[in-house]
């Protein structure tokens, strides 16, 4: 099965997509994944650190596996965890001596309230976030795809490969 992290900017993504050749030896002790699963990190869940799995796979035993319920929109929640409220009530609850050793447990995190509206509401607000995450990311690629190209004329330009001709009108 594929090994699974959970990143604080990204969510969980497969770790071979993160460019790492860590692997635990010991699989049998790693949790079981499923596609839709919302996993955290406890020990950076106060910086943002969960998200939900596209992918089936297995994560480090440390590492939070919620399942979702009925009447439970993980998408809805996982938009709600990354916010500023959030995470503060999220490093309030951990518990820890410093603040690079706090650590956000699942009895903790039970006793965490927070308001969650109808399912069906939080299904409209899950679509809507998702549509905008989307337009975000086509946005984002076309960016990416006009800094590409300015690297490109640039390196035709100082190649002298392309020239810059001005027209006076």
């Amino acid at each position: 099965m594929e090994v699974l992290s959970v990143t604080i900017n990204d969510g969980v993504l497969k770790r071979s997509e993160l460019g790492s050749d860590r692997t635990n030896k010991d699989k049998k002790s790693m949790k079981h994944v499923l596609k839709g699963d919302l996993v955290y990190n406890p020990m950076f869940m106060w910086k943002g650190a969960s998200g939900i799995s596209s992918y089936e796979g297995i994560t480090s035993a440390d590492y939070i596996v919620l399942k979702s319920k009925e009447n439970v929109n993980s998408i809805f929640f996982s938009q709600l965890f990354q916010t500023e409220k959030s995470l503060n009530k999220f490093k309030n609850y951990s518990q820890g001596s410093l603040l690079e050793r706090l650590r956000l447990m699942y009895p903790q995190f039970s006793d965490i309230k927070m308001y969650a509206p109808s399912y069906k509401e939080q299904e409209k607000i899950a679509n809507f976030l998702t549509f905008v995450d989307n337009k975000i990311e086509l946005l984002e690629k076309k960016f990416n795809a006009y800094l590409d190209f300015k690297k490109y004329l640039m390196q035709q330009i100082f190649a002298q490969k392309l020239r810059i001709v001005c027209i006076k009108i």
